[in-house]
């Protein structure tokens, strides 16, 4: 598909993405040589040899090409790092299937419904984001793999362990040549957290809630799985006419948040992002969480002026492993919202 596609339109977009599925295949043999048929025309091209080479093993040839990258072509700054990295790497040590079985799994983001699929293609590492492209990684470090095109996005994924060498997810950072990286969260979700999952989602409350406890007992740092217990703890209880009578208190707009009750149903939006609304399920009598992003709880508390507000924090992952629950405001972002009269 990506070959008919780029034979009809030889651009950019359908370029890398058949670069992408050539490698996923393995055929970077033949990717060098479209990528050398093609230099012949257009000799800034052959900065796209870097993966191809890096996945051949020939290390020496595709630092040779990195240092002229990096004299020749300073615009590519912001994907040259993960390549960089993998090479300093490779020099040194080889890329075989057993240093990469650890980075198989599933991968949740903080932030939104995002979810990364690792596995292996025989000695390969790949990785699928859900309704999007696959994208074969190369090995650059012990816990970190490198992906993309140096001539178009770059990737780096970390993975993040604990004191006892659990993973707990992967930090990727997204590059591009004329923006500035992009750095997201995705938490590893192992079976336990999955099974649980499935329980609520088929309605079987009262199994969710013992494997969501199992599960956390498993992920202390998973603060969302807390979240979840705590979710149904509370509701386990009260009745459906008092959960919808609290949510009727706090329904209304907040400058630019939405908070409304549709169907027995407590939905959230900003202004303008109707068509992204997403459930709000209550955790106590005033907070509440969204399973549309792992890192976000929004409270409602009285104001000095004796009205309502909304209060939103975030679980933030920082450095040396702190992960807080924290209240984020500065002169940009506010967080924190009087209800509208």
């Amino acid at each position: 598909q990506t070959e008919d596609r780029f034979s009809k339109d030889p651009s950019l977009f359908n370029g890398s993405r058949l670069m992408l599925a050539l490698l996923g295949n393995k055929q970077e043999g033949q990717l060098l040589n479209y990528i050398e048929k093609y230099e012949l025309i257009n000799p800034d091209i052959r900065i796209y040899k870097m993966t191809p080479l890096l996945f051949l093993g020939r290390i020496n040839e595709a630092e040779a090409l990195l240092n002229d990258i990096k004299l020749a072509y300073p615009q590519f700054k912001n994907t040259i790092d993960p390549f960089e990295t993998a090479v300093n790497y490779l020099k040194t040590t080889k890329s075989n299937p057993d240093k990469l079985t650890h980075f198989i799994g599933e991968y949740r983001s903080e932030y939104n419904e995002q979810s990364f699929t690792y596995w292996l293609n025989d000695d390969r590492i790949m990785r699928i984001a859900k309704n999007q492209v696959v994208e074969p990684l190369v090995l650059a470090g012990e816990n970190i793999l490198t992906g993309g095109l140096i001539g178009n996005k770059a990737t780096k994924d970390v993975l993040i362990k604990d004191d006892d060498g659990r993973i707990l997810g992967v930090l990727v950072s997204q590059s591009e040549p004329d923006k500035q990286y992009t750095q997201i969260w995705y938490w590893k979700e192992d079976q336990s957290i999955l099974k649980a999952h499935e329980a609520f989602d088929k309605g079987d409350l009262d199994q969710a809630l013992e494997l969501y406890i199992q599960a956390y007992e498993i992920n202390p740092k998973h603060s969302y799985l807390k979240n979840m217990i705590d979710h149904l703890n509370y509701i386990k209880d009260k009745e459906q006419e008092d959960l919808l009578a609290q949510h009727e208190s706090f329904a209304g707009l907040y400058g630019p948040r939405n908070f409304s009750l549709k169907n027995g149903k407590f939905y959230y939006y900003r202004e303008g992002t109707e068509s992204s609304k997403v459930i709000l399920l209550p955790i106590s009598k005033n907070r509440y969480m969204t399973r549309a992003g792992y890192n976000l709880i929004f409270a409602f508390e009285e104001d000095p002026s004796g009205k309502i507000a909304s209060k939103s924090y975030s679980y933030i992952v920082g450095k040396d492993l702190e992960f807080v629950w924290r209240h984020n405001s500065n002169e940009e972002v506010i967080n924190y919202f009087v209800k509208d009269d």
